[in-house]
This record gives structure tokens, C-alpha cells and sequence, in this order.
């Protein structure tokens, strides 16, 4: 209706003649540009052009600017919402633009000619691109009316100021009508909405108005995964001393596994420079020994030792050995002419300090943790008493 009134209003205000020549001076300016020697296909830059150019390309670019205006959808015969502009091709495109050559815009489709007058459909039969356009036309306030079906009732945020139910349908319930009605009158946007019924019996309009939502229950199914995770859980819930002990034990393993990345290309260096074959069973020996016995091992027997011994237990030992004699013990199987290794060195000591300090304050916190106060009575019981709850 929209575009018949248009088309109707511009026959008489002779709108065809006024394109047409407009379009006749367009191609003038054209002709006039490729006579001073302009083509836009060998352009050159803009140093090069003349001046008489330059302002036959500007009056050009005036005109044509004023022939897509002609062109365009006259904004007399749009819905253009109060306070915004009228949409245009290059808008809507931008949009929706994926990278594609293809372009999404259809002056022939009347689906997408309604845009520019600011309506819009929606439902899921529609392409994708086209409701993404439409969605995002619509928060920003572009499109007066959008005709759509229960797909913007739920899951998409577009608040309206009226909603208007055109027509009866079998899925005109009373949670699709709470939805689609909820649209109109948005906290925060409106302060009040309009709800507008057309061709919906009395009786079934009395019935959505007054009608309760339906019970919504959940139906909760038991897995051997869900089990597990509620048992994580459980087990989770500690003290504040179990929880400062259990920071600081991860501060020192992080620490450790930071030595051990650079103990393990040290070693492997070495071993394979000297051809050293790993022993299983003194690799295992060693294993088994405590850190601190470890530790009293490697510096008795120093390179026999480290002969065998895997990255990880060298990390750990190495926390426990005395500060002073780190580097010495680690510069016993690197190169000094090496400048790489030799830094990977002093990394390693730097991180064994840092992991000593952490095992130091490690150790005042179980130690703090050991002595009984009533502030910790009451929360072990508490912790207790949540457990037994859950």
C-alpha cells in the first residue's frame, strides 16, 4: 500500500521526469570527465588530476549523490520511527556482511524493499541473514513494525510499545501470549505498554488475560557423571586452613614444575652429550627415597646420581638442598662455555629459591593450623554441619 501511494503521489508530482533527468545529467558529466582524459578504471592520484577535473569530478559526485536520493524510497511512504533515519542498502549490508563477494541486498526482493521502509518479518522459515538484519534493525530503533510469530517471543531481547496478536492460532497459549505481550511496556524503556487484539474471539482473549502460567517443574536425571561431580563438590567444602594449606601446596607444585621444565633440558643436554644410558632401577631407587634423603644422595654421590635420576625428583631434591650448593651441583653437568645453559642454571636456582620459601611458608601455615582455638572449633563445625546437610 505504502509503495502504491508512492508510486501514485510521484505521478503526479512527475517524479519519472525528474529521474530521468537527473540520470541524463549524470552521464553529461561522465562524457565531459572521459573527454578531459578521466577514467576511473586508470585513475591516477589526485596530485595528477587538474583542477578542471577535480571540480567536474566533484559536480559529478553531487549528482549522482542527488539521482540515488531520486531513486531511493521517498521517506513520505516510510515508517521511519521518530528521532532516526532512513534506512539504506549500504546499512543493512554492513549488517549482515560475512566476507562474501555475493552480496545480501535485493532491490527485487519486496521483503527486502520493506527494510527501507522500516518494516520487517520474522519467523523461522525466513534466511537467516535476513532476521539477523531484522533483529538488529530493530534494537537500534530503524523499524516501526515488525509482523513476526512466536520466534521473538522468547530467547531475543526486542522490547516494543505495542504488540499487536492479528488473528487466532491453535499456538496462541497462554505462555506464548505472557511472551509476546511481555514485549510491549519494557521496564526501563516505556511506562506503559499497549496490547491490541484483532480477530481473536472475546472468550479466548478473557481466557489469555486471566488464564496462570503453567507450573514449570524440573526433571533432574541421575548419572554416574552427575554423582561424581556432586561428590567433587562435597569434598570441596573445607575450612579456611584446609584452604590456605591446599593455596599454598599448589603455590610450591607450581614452582617445582616450573625447576623441573628447566632441569629436564639440562639433563637431557648432558646425557646425551656424554652418552649416558638411564638405569631403570637406580632411576626407581631414587624415586622412592624421600626429598630431603634424595637430596642427601645427590650431593654425596653428586654426577652418579644424576646419571639416573628423572627431572621431577631432581625439582623436589633440589628444594632441599642447601642454598649455596644448588648452582655448583647443577653447573656439574652443563658446559660453561654454553651461555644458554648457563642461564637455564641460574633460572632453575632462581625458581628453587622461590619454591624453598613457598615449603617454608608451607610449613607455618600447617603449623598455625595444628593449634587449637575457638574460632577454629566453630568453623570446623560449621563445615561440619554443611557437609551433613549435603
Amino acid at each position: 500500500q505504502l509503495k502504491a501511494e508512492e508510486e501514485e503521489q510521484h505521478a503526479k508530482d512527475g517524479h519519472a521526469e525528474k529521474v530521468a533527468k537527473q540520470e541524463k545529467k549524470v552521464e553529461g558529466l561522465a562524457k565531459s570527465l572521459e573527454k578531459m582524459g578521466y577514467s576511473r578504471d586508470k585513475k591516477g592520484d589526485d596530485d595528477e588530476l587538474t583542477d578542471e577535473i577535480k571540480e567536474a569530478l566533484q559536480e559529478m559526485v553531487m549528482a549522482d549523490a542527488k539521482l540515488q536520493k531520486l531513486k531511493a524510497v521517498d521517506p513520505r511512504f516510510a515508517l521511519i520511527p521518530p528521532g532516526q533515519t532512513q534506512v539504506t542498502p549500504d546499512e543493512i549490508e554492513d549488517m549482515v556482511s560475512s566476507g562474501h563477494r555475493k552480496k545480501f541486498f535485493n532491490p527485487a526482493d519486496p521483503l527486502h524493499q520493506a527494510l527501507l521502509r522500516g518494516i520487517g518479518a520474522h519467523h523461522a522459515g525466513m534466511p537467516r541473514k535476513y532476521r539477523m538484519a531484522v533483529e538488529r534493525l530493530f534494537r537500534m530503533k530503524r523499524l516501526s513494525v515488525v509482523i513476526a510469530t512466536e520466534t521473538l517471543a522468547m530467547g531475543i531481547n526486542m522490547p516494543t510499545k505495542t504488540s499487536v496478536f492479528a488473528g487466532d492460532s491453535v499456538f496462541l497459549n497462554a505462555m506464548n501470549f505472557r511472551q509476546m505481550a511481555g514485549r510491549s511496556g519494557r521496564r526501563g524503556f516505556d511506562l506503559r505498554g499497549n496490547i491490541v487484539f484483532a480477530g481473536v474471539r472475546k472468550d479466548k482473549i478473557q481466557r489469555l488475560l486471566n488464564s496462570e502460567l503453567p507450573t514449570l517443574s524440573g526433571n533432574l536425571l541421575l548419572t554416574s557423571s552427575f554423582g561424581l561431580r556432586m561428590l567433587i563438590k562435597h569434598a570441596s567444602i573445607r575450612t579456611q586452613q584446609e584452604a590456605d594449606v591446599m593455596e599454598q601446596s599448589r603455590k610450591v607444585e607450581s614452582f617445582v614444575d616450573k625447576i623441573e621444565d628447566t632441569v629436564k633440558g639440562l639433563l637431557q643436554e648432558w646425557r646425551t652429550d656424554k652418552g649416558i644410558v638411564v638405569n631403570e632401577e637406580r632411576s626407581l631407587a631414587l624415586a622412592a627415597m624421600s626429598p630431603k634423603e634424595r637430596a642427601d644422595h645427590i650431593l654425596s654421590v653428586r654426577q652418579e646420581a644424576m646419571r639416573h635420576i628423572n627431572s621431577r625428583d631432581l625439582a623436589s631434591a633440589l628444594v632441599d638442598v642447601p642454598e649455596a650448593s644448588r648452582k655448583p651441583l647443577l653447573m656439574e653437568i652443563v658446559d660453561e662455555r654454553a651461555a644458554k645453559l648457563k642461564q637455564a642454571v641460574d633460572l632453575a636456582v632462581q625458581d628453587t629459591g622461590f619454591a624453598a620459601a613457598a615449603v617454608k611458608k608451607l610449613g607455618e601455615i600447617k603449623a598455625s593450623a595444628e593449634v587449637e582455638t575457638p574460632a577454629m572449633v566453630a568453623e570446623r563445625e560449621r563445615i561440619r554441619d554443611i557437609r551433613d546437610h549435603n
